[in-house]
């Protein structure tokens, strides 16, 4: 990968998100930083001047990933060679995750009815790409501002095509899947009772089952289709956990992230009135 080149993941929740922010961690280590808005007028949205200070923290990050990080904001200001990535997962399963997440991890008390009211839920996948519920801006902004977009349901695929997108870069695709749930009792309710709330949820991700329709079918289907070799990759080689890494190396990596970055970040968030934990 050239030099030049600066990869910045937009992390849409539940959409594998947090397994390939871990493969960005391993192969870039003090080259990476996993961000968080650092100014309240902001607005939960990674800025030009938040990226500043990641910056001053750390000269020589060249990988980005977080939720705040969006393609519409005005990182391009400085890292103008900035290569947009991301993955979308099929919106209705998706949607029923995302409520389960917050039952389970975020200690809600909402029924499944009080989430279909809940509208930051609505089309979240278009909103997160184009800033607003527009499909036309959405696809645009896939077809020309990222470097790769892919689907969850063809992760392996995906990271074969970045690997070699990334060439001569040797970017390790060895991979554990992270922060996948173990109980999904929630889920599986949602889905028994799926008669009754599917057409409520389809209408609430109309734009979201267009432009993931997109994806698959076009915008990643052209990229497998430009994929020079074999695109079906061997799980059980490419799943397990990158050996590049000595555990001493990993180690130093992690206290460095703890220690010194979150830390930092997390002093400049409450200096600006922001809360010290939080994804954005």
């Amino acid at each position: 990968m050239s030099k030049r080149n600066f990869l910045a993941f937009v992390h849409i929740e539940k959409a594998a998100g947090t397994t390939f922010t871990s493969i960005l961690q391993r192969n870039f280590l003090y080259r990476h930083c996993n961000v968080k808005t650092m100014k309240k007028e902001d607005n939960r949205v990674f800025s030009a001047d938040s990226m500043s200070m990641v910056f001053r923290i750390n000269p020589f990050v060249r990988s980005i990933a977080g939720h705040s990080v969006t393609p519409f904001s005005d990182l391009e200001r400085v890292i103008p060679h900035v290569k947009y990535i991301t993955l979308m997962r099929e919106p209705i399963d998706r949607y029923v995750s995302h409520y389960q997440h917050q039952v389970e991890r975020m200690g809600s008390s909402w029924t499944f009815e009080d989430f279909l009211e809940q509208d930051f839920t609505f089309n979240f996948q278009t909103m997160k790409i184009a800033g607003a519920p527009d499909i036309d801006k959405a696809k645009q902004i896939l077809r020309k501002n990222f470097f790769l977009v892919g689907i969850v349901e063809e992760f392996a695929n995906f990271l074969s095509v970045l690997q070699q997108k990334l060439l001569p870069e040797n970017f390790d695709i060895r991979y554990e899947p992270k922060n996948v749930a173990t109980r999904n009792a929630v889920k599986r309710g949602v889905f028994q009772s799926m008669t009754k709330y599917r057409r409520e949820i389809e209408e609430r991700n109309a734009f979201d089952l267009e432009l993931y329709d997109f994806v698959k079918n076009h915008l990643f289907k052209n990229e497998k289709a430009n994929f020079n070799g074999s695109i079906q990759i061997d799980l059980k080689q490419k799943t397990r956990m990158s050996t590049k890494l000595s555990k001493l190396e990993f180690n130093i990596y992690r206290i460095y992230r703890k220690i010194y970055y979150e830390q930092l970040v997390r002093l400049i968030r409450l200096a600006n009135g922001l809360p010290g934990k939080g994804s954005y």
